[in-house]
């Protein structure tokens, strides 16, 4: 039982450890730790979806606008989303979905 709670507490702490460096690892370096385990791809995907740059590539921001719209709990990470040609809501509240079922891209249809 103690070597139990020991191995949780030094869990947590190494979560705690890589929440720290996480944020602050250039985007090669967080893709292949998020290709390290599905436990640190878990700790990694708030961060990886907190931001995401300009798509110039039609397709790309295409396929980033359906994963968005298929899978909310990625969408729910998403803080900054820059899409070329999108309309810009500047009164828009952070706590308000990135993409509604009518997304601005000009990529997407209906955009």
């Amino acid at each position: 039982m103690v070597i139990a709670s020991l191995n949780s507490q030094s869990s947590l702490l190494t979560d705690r450890l890589w929440l720290d460096v996480l944020p602050v690892l250039p985007p090669f370096a967080l893709a292949a730790v998020c290709q390290t385990s599905s436990h640190l791809l878990a700790l990694a995907r708030p961060i990886v979806y907190r931001s995401i740059p300009a798509l110039d590539n039609p397709p790309a921001a295409r396929a980033l606008c359906r994963l968005l719209r298929s899978r909310p709990d990625l969408a729910a990470h998403v803080q900054h989303l820059s899409l070329p040609g999108a309309q810009h809501d500047e009164d828009a509240s952070v706590n308000e979905p990135v993409l509604s079922s009518s997304c601005a891209c000009p990529s997407c249809p209906g955009g």
